[in-house]
């Protein structure tokens, strides 16, 4: 079967076949369809890879969503209001789910800005998401919202930026890294045969 190239667009009919009736007619506008090869591969030039990106955000979201409603309902309060230490464990379970979401978002870019883009476009929405999670538990148990509670989620919002750009810096250094060692192998491969 062959597959036709749609670089130039589809015929008015849709058909793709020559003889198709939009020639037969006499109808020649075409109907523009962009190509499979338009699509923006890994570390263009483009300002978010989205593939990377939602990648990132189900990565972050699985781990810390879970981790932050643990730590919310251990023993029927925030562990943070509870004496002891227990609360940096799902601190670091989330400052790590970020740092890692943010490799996982930056891992393509070729460029220090993209990866920061990443990184912030990965950030604020999971933090905002983990936010609203947060105001509905309060909601449903009657609670209040203290200001303090406020200002330690607007804390929280600026270090999972810092957090998630730190980790598109990593993913995006690994990345050029990774495609360093390619083309070196494929330099001295031909040169041994």
């Amino acid at each position: 079967m062959d597959i036709p190239d749609l670089s130039e667009g589809l015929s008015a009919s849709g058909h793709l076949g020559s003889g198709s009736v939009s020639t037969q007619v006499g109808v020649t506008e075409s109907i523009d369809v962009p190509s499979l090869q338009s699509a923006a591969p890994p570390g263009s030039h483009r300002a978010i890879h989205y593939r990377s990106l939602s990648n990132a955000m189900l990565f972050t979201l699985v781990i810390s969503g879970p981790v932050m409603m643990w730590e919310s309902m251990w023993r029927g309060q925030p562990m943070v209001d509870q004496p002891g230490d227990l609360w940096i464990a799902p601190t670091v379970i989330v400052t790590a789910a970020f740092f890692v979401g943010g490799a996982i978002a930056g891992r393509h870019r070729r460029r220090s800005t993209g990866a920061i883009a990443q990184g912030i476009a990965l950030a604020i929405p999971v933090s905002f998401i983990l936010i609203i999670a947060d105001i509905g538990r309060r909601l449903f148990l009657n609670k209040s919202l203290p200001l303090p509670v406020a200002e330690l989620w607007l804390y929280a919002l600026v270090g999972t930026v810092v957090i998630a750009s730190f980790g598109a810096f990593f993913g995006r250094r690994l990345y050029l890294r990774e495609k360093k060692r390619k083309r070196m192998r494929k330099r001295i491969s031909p040169a041994r045969q």
